[in-house]
């Protein structure tokens, strides 16, 4: 649901902290195809994860240790999944991404969290 309320108002600059944290290996992926085609429209996506699989995704890697930068690199081959288009992934049965895909209405939080 967090990514459904990031993308509600279309930003040009996305930012994903742990976007794939608790999530399954597929599903995971399919979030990163997101990515990938919402970074193709010229959307800027700046993302956290600790996940070494999730971070090669990434045009750009920057390492931080300590709260210092320890690398900062271009990566000249970031991993892409199979094509599929952002409907596809809307569409296709059992796929957890139809949720931040296809949601109605997103609730409205105070800044404690609350309904």
């Amino acid at each position: 649901m967090a990514i459904a309320r990031a993308l509600v108002n279309t930003p040009s600059i996305i930012l994903a902290d742990e976007p794939t944290g608790n999530l399954d290996t597929k599903t995971s992926y399919d979030i990163m195809e997101l990515f990938h085609e919402l970074h193709a429209q010229g959307n800027t996506i700046i993302m956290v994860t600790h996940e070494d699989d999730i971070a090669h995704y990434a045009h750009r890697i920057v390492r931080l240790k300590d709260g210092l930068i320890e690398s900062d690199r271009i990566n000249p081959n970031p991993t892409r999944g199979k094509k599929r288009s952002y409907s596809q992934l809307a569409n296709k049965p059992n796929n957890k991404v139809k949720a931040f895909l296809s949601c109605g209405s997103v609730e409205k939080r105070s800044a404690a969290g609350e309904l």
